[in-house]
C-alpha cells in the first residue's frame, strides 16, 4: 500500500521523524518520493495509532488509485466508494500538489455527489483541528497522478488540552509538545527504555516519554523547574494511568554523570540553555562571544552523559544558530563538537520560525 504523509511545518525534520519511528517500529517501508510538503512511503500495512505518535506530521491519507489519463482517472474512480458516511450533507476538501487533476476530480465529485443525493459542501483552508472535528468530513490529497483519501489527522487540540491542564508550567523555559514528541522519536528509545533530559525545565519532555511508556530521568539547577516538573509528572501519571518512572534532581548539568554514576541510560533527549533572551538583533562580536560560552557548556555536559550512554544511544539535542542584524548566522561546528566529545555526528536539521532572531537547530549525535 502507498500512503502520502502531509509533512509540518518542518518537513526535513518530519521525515526523519517518520523513518525514526518505523524503523523503532520495526515497520518495513520504503520512502518512494518526498517533496516540502508530502512523503510517499510505501508499506504493507499501517501501523495503528501512528499518526499520535507523530509531531511533525499533519495528516496521512491512503492512496486509491493511480492514473494515466482523465479517462483511466474516471475509469479506477468508478471502482472506488469514495463516500461511506450516513449524512446528506458532506463537506469536503481537496489538496493538489503537482497535479493536473483538481479541476477534472472536482467536477467528478460534484456528479458523484449529485447521482448519490448528497449535497457537497467544498471547504477550503480546513485547519488540521477542523478537520479532526468532523468524523465524516471527507479530504482528499491530489499528488501528481495519484488520488489519495485522509484516514488521519493529528489533533492539536489534544496538545492544546495536555499543555493547558498540566498544574504548573512556565513558557519562557518550556518547548512545545509537539516540539518534545519529535525530539524523543529521534531518540528511538523502545517502551520500558530510559531517556535523560539534563535541562528539563518544568519536565514537557519527560512527560510526553512517559506517554510513550518510557522511563525519564530529569535534571535543572533550578530548583523551581525541579517542582514544576515534579507535580506535572504526577498529574500525567494519574491521569494517563502510566507505569513508566521518573526521577528528577535538582543538578547542575555539567556534574550529571557524577552525580548519577551508575545509571545507565537509552538517549540524552533535551532543549538545553540557549542563551539570553534577545530583545534585539546581535552584532557578530555579541554573536561569538555568546556562542563560544554555550559551546563550553554542551562539551561539558556531553562529556559528562557520555558515560551514562548505553552503547549506541543516542543524543538528541537543540543548539542555537544567531542571526545578526546584517544577516549573517553564527552557530557552532556540530561535527567538531561530536568528535571533541566521543561521539558520532549523524545529522542535524533546521527548526525555526523565519523572521526569529535565536534560530534552533536539532542534532543526533551517536555514541560509538
Amino acid at each position: 500500500m502507498f500512503y502520502l504523509f502531509m509533512l509540518g511545518r518542518d518537513p526535513e525534520l518530519a521525515l526523519a521523524e517518520l523513518e525514526a519511528v518505523l524503523e523503532a517500529k520495526n515497520v518495513k517501508y520504503t520512502v518512494r518520493e518526498s517533496t516540502r510538503v508530502l512523503a510517499l512511503v510505501e508499506m504493507d500495512t499501517l501501523p495503528s495509532y501512528l499518526i499520535e505518535d507523530l509531531g511533525g506530521t499533519i495528516k496521512i491519507a491512503q492512496v486509491l488509485c493511480h492514473a494515466k489519463d482523465p479517462s483511466d482517472f474516471e475509469y479506477h474512480l468508478s471502482k472506488i466508494q469514495l463516500y461511506t458516511g450516513t449524512e446528506n450533507k458532506v463537506h469536503y476538501a481537496i489538496t493538489s500538489v503537482q497535479s493536473k487533476y483538481g479541476s477534472f476530480f472536482q467536477s467528478y465529485l460534484l456528479d458523484y455527489f449529485k447521482q448519490q443525493a448528497l449535497k457537497g459542501i467544498i471547504r477550503k483552508n480546513i485547519t488540521p483541528s477542523q478537520l479532526a472535528e468532523r468524523d465524516e468530513f471527507l479530504d482528499f490529497v491530489l499528488y501528481k497522478d495519484m488520488l489519495a483519501k485522509t484516514i488521519a489527522v493529528s489533533s492539536p487540540k489534544s496538545y492544546k488540552k495536555r499543555d493547558l491542564e498540566r498544574p504548573a508550567v512556565d513558557y519562557m523555559k518550556t518547548i512545545s509538545i509537539r516540539l518534545a514528541k519529535i525530539l524523543i522519536n529521534l531518540g528511538m528509545v523502545q517502551p520500558g527504555g530510559t531517556i535523560l533530559d539534563p535541562f528539563c525545565g518544568s519536565g514537557t519532555l519527560l512527560q510526553e516519554a512517559l506517554l510513550k511508556k518510557i522511563n525519564v530521568i530529569g535534571a535543572d539547577s533550578d530548583v523551581k523547574s525541579i517542582e514544576e516538573s515534579k507535580e506535572n509528572l504526577a498529574w500525567i501519571q494519574k491521569n494517563y494511568q502510566l507505569k513508566a518512572f521518573f526521577h528528577l534532581h535538582q543538578a547542575d548539568a555539567r556534574k550529571i554523570g557524577r552525580i548519577l554514576p551508575r545509571v545507565k541510560i537509552n538517549a540524552v533527549v533535551t532543549e538545553p540553555y540557549l542563551g539570553p533572551f534577545l530583545k534585539r538583533s546581535l552584532n557578530a562580536l555579541e554573536a561569538r562571544s555568546f556562542l563560544a560560552e554555550l559551546q563550553e557548556l554542551y562539551t561539558d555536559v556531553l562529556h559528562q552523559v557520555y558515560g551514562m550512554l548505553k552503547p549506541n544511544g543516542k543524543v538528541v539535542m537543540v543548539f542555537p544558530k544567531y542571526r545578526t542584524g546584517s544577516g549573517e548566522i553564527f552557530r557552532i561546528h556540530l561535527p567538531a563538537l561530536a568528535s571533541e566529545t566521543g561521539f558520532h555526528f549523524i545529522k542535524s536539521f533546521p527548526y525555526a520560525y523565519p523572521e526569529s532572531k535565536l534560530l534552533r537547530e536539532i542534532a543526533i549525535f551517536e555514541k560509538h
